[in-house]
């Protein structure tokens, strides 16, 4: 199956991409790492307890699961990302939220180092 080169760089830079920032998550101030190589995203299991924050237990094919999900707003130059999707609690160490590949792949956040930029602030760039 033939991919193109630019999806295939945005599927690389993605799956090595690692950052850590302060965000929000339910409008509560977190430390958030974006982690393209962790599948899916989480929400540490004492931050939700700490704070709190409201959780859900479904049970699905037999097997307990509990999930939660709450905005997520994430610094740019000029504003935020915010997205809302259903996190799974986790044992996080140094972080209160991870955001995975799935929320890279929703989101489509640009960053140019050392920070994110929205769209609306690519346009006012000069390269």
């Amino acid at each position: 199956m033939y991919i193109p080169l630019a999806q295939r760089r945005q599927r690389l830079t993605m799956s090595f991409f690692c950052r850590q920032i302060y965000g929000f998550f339910s409008d509560v101030p977190a430390i958030v790492r974006i982690d393209g190589s962790c599948a899916r995203s989480s929400v540490s299991c004492s931050f939700l307890h700490n704070f709190n924050l409201p959780r859900s237990v479904v049970v699905h094919h037999g097997e307990v699961v509990e999930s939660t999900s709450g905005p997520v707003r994430i610094p740019t130059v000029d504003g935020w990302y915010q997205s809302q999707q259903s996190f799974r609690p986790a044992y996080l160490e140094g972080c209160d939220v991870e955001l995975g590949h799935d929320w890279l792949l929703s989101v489509s956040p640009t960053y140019v180092a050392p920070q994110f930029l929205r769209l609306e602030s690519l346009r006012h760039c000069t390269i």
